[in-house]
């Protein structure tokens, strides 16, 4: 039975990445329109406050991405968000037409890093890791990506990568582990923005100046505070391309800034609205007047996972496993910053692959056949998200276009003139 269960596991992580590429098949045939998509943005909400023509954020990427590999300074539009993936979509679509190729990629990249991650917390044992890509690939939030030309997948990717390192070096100790988790924190904070890092940099650094059997400690830290900048700045290659002087680089984030402390919604908040959204499935939009709807791409795995985040705080303090604590930290951070400030559902992507380690770990034991009941309970949604739900690409947000009309005219200076990002 051990020898087989494996194999059945193994090909069950094939059939529903089958099924994830078939559900998601016109991608392979998309090509870009650049003139469409220029007349598209330059008539959509962010350059005409009452337009009809709403574009949503993956559409909007595209555009941006593809005005970025053409030698666009990213902080001339769209520089509220950093430019790294939306320059990758462009890359792809200047090259080949279709952005979709790095959604794919980024997928598949995700379930290869969660595989050698889950190998060394399970010390190679196969059935646990194919048990935790199982889980993985089953789960709605992850499976309509590939559908996507968002930031939420590359950003799951980055952060869980940068964990994978930042484990792996608690194992060997080799200092060029802690230089990718660095690099790799640097690369999400470069995708999207980045109110996670002050926080995820500071709890790293903490732990690793508090960890005593390292005799390079000096280094250490060093080499991992460096790493988080060098990453940062690589994502922001293609302004430097261009202008190698840093100097005007740093000053220019002042504008991504004031964009943030301008566009402070004046309604109030229910801070309990993720939490809501994790147990009962609910999410309350953000926007004045917003209605009550599901959560989306919810699936019993995520408040599985939330509610075992404690069970990895009192086990790693109890058993000293720093790196463990890490992952319960991260987790508690994702959450934490997603309740004070109003952002979509799927800005709990990153959680994803941290859940389905943390569910596969603390169930191995006593409770392995729960690991297999929650993939189970995941396949109804999977399909529901994939198979019944089969909108072409940026649907969703689109819908939420007239959401958005909502939301900026409440904004400072929004009500009679165009939010327009390009000024």
């Amino acid at each position: 039975m051990k020898d087989i269960l494996p194999k059945i596991l193994l090909f069950l992580n094939i059939v529903f990445i089958t099924l994830t590429l078939y559900f998601s098949s016109w991608v392979f045939y998309y090509q870009y329109e650049p003139e469409y998509y220029e007349n598209y943005y330059y008539h959509s909400q962010w350059n005409i406050p009452n337009s009809v023509r709403g574009i949503g954020d993956g559409d909007l990427y595209k555009f941006v991405g593809y005005q970025l590999a053409n030698g666009e300074n990213p902080f001339n539009i769209n520089y509220e968000v950093p430019p790294l993936v939306k320059l990758l979509y462009g890359i792809t679509e200047k090259y080949t037409g279709n952005p979709y190729i790095v959604s794919i990629l980024f997928y598949f990249l995700s379930i290869y890093v969660l595989y050698k991650f889950s190998e060394i917390i399970f010390n190679k044992n196969k059935t646990l890791t194919l048990s935790c890509i199982l889980l993985f690939v089953t789960s709605p939030f992850i499976a309509t990506q590939l559908k996507e030309t968002m930031l939420d997948l590359p950003l799951t990717f980055f952060f869980l990568s940068h964990l994978y390192f930042f484990y792996k070096y608690y194992k060997t100790r080799n200092i060029k582990n802690i230089l990718f988790s660095g690099i790799f924190l640097g690369f999400a904070t470069g995708t999207k923005i980045g109110v996670y890092t002050p926080i995820l940099g500071l709890l790293s650094f903490l732990i690793l100046l508090f960890t005593k059997e390292n005799k390079r400690k000096i280094l250490t830290l060093f080499t991992y505070t460096s790493s988080v900048f060098i990453g940062y700045i690589l994502s922001y290659v293609s302004y430097f391309l261009k202008h190698p002087n840093p100097i005007p680089w740093v000053r220019l984030h002042q504008k991504t800034i004031s964009f943030y402390l301008g566009t402070q919604n004046s309604h109030y908040i229910d801070k309990l609205n993720q939490l809501k959204g994790i147990f009962l499935n609910q999410y309350q939009g953000f926007w004045l007047n917003a209605s009550r709807t599901t959560l989306g791409d919810w699936s019993p795995l995520i408040p599985i996972g939330t509610v075992l985040i404690l069970v990895a705080i009192y086990f790693s303090l109890k058993n000293k496993n720093k790196s463990l604590l890490y992952m319960a930290l991260f987790s508690i951070t994702i959450l934490f910053i997603n309740s004070i400030i109003p952002f979509y559902p799927r800005y709990l992507m990153p959680l994803i692959p941290v859940f389905c380690i943390f569910i596969v770990y603390f169930f191995q034991k006593k409770y392995s056949f729960l690991i297999f009941v929650i993939a189970l309970l995941n396949i109804p949604f999977f399909f529901k998200s994939l198979a019944i739900n089969k909108n072409t690409g940026t649907l969703e947000t689109t819908i939420f276009f007239f959401e958005y009309q909502k939301l900026y005219t409440t904004l400072p200076g929004t009500t009679t003139k165009s939010k327009n990002r390009n000024t």
